[in-house]
């Protein structure tokens, strides 16, 4: 079980480590004033996600980690970085809706990851691994906001 448990950690490593290079660029090149703010916002959090990580694969002597992204995350990681270099204001809606998909990989995972944590005991990861959950369910909300504004003001 402490496999499958450290698979579920470098699988959240490697999004969030995935996230931290992509959201600067989406930043960079995305205009509506209310989905750059989200995008700082969840880009801090991710650099602190990415950092919880590793803390928690430091106690099981695994720092170095390589690990890479699902294939459903990679496809949706490039699908936004593709969208966003388009430059369309009318891509804001799309962009948010894929960013909200990146979000319910990211809760899926983490909630894995949380219940191996309970079944193994390592009740403080659990702890660390709740905070990350809880600012992806955050995002998630305010995402789904911030998509409904753009499509509504599309309609």
């Amino acid at each position: 079980m402490d496999k499958v448990y450290l698979t579920r950690l470098k699988e959240l490593y490697a999004m969030e480590k995935e996230q931290a290079q992509l959201l600067p660029v989406l930043l960079r090149y995305t205009t509506n004033k209310e989905l750059r703010a989200a995008i700082k916002e969840h880009w801090y959090d991710t650099q602190r996600h990415f950092s919880r990580c590793i803390e928690i694969m430091r106690r099981y002597g695994d720092a170095n980690v390589t690990a890479s992204v699902s294939e459903p995350m990679k496809k949706l990681l490039e699908e936004a970085h593709a969208l966003v270099l388009q430059g369309n204001e009318e891509h804001a809606a799309n962009l948010t809706m894929i960013l909200q998909k990146i979000e319910h990989l990211e809760i899926a995972s983490y909630s894995s990851a949380i219940m191996c944590a309970k079944i193994l005991g390592y009740k403080s990861d659990g702890v660390i691994l709740q905070k990350s959950l809880d600012e992806e369910y955050d995002q998630d909300n305010r995402l789904e906001k911030i998509s409904e504004e753009i499509f509504m003001a599309l309609v």
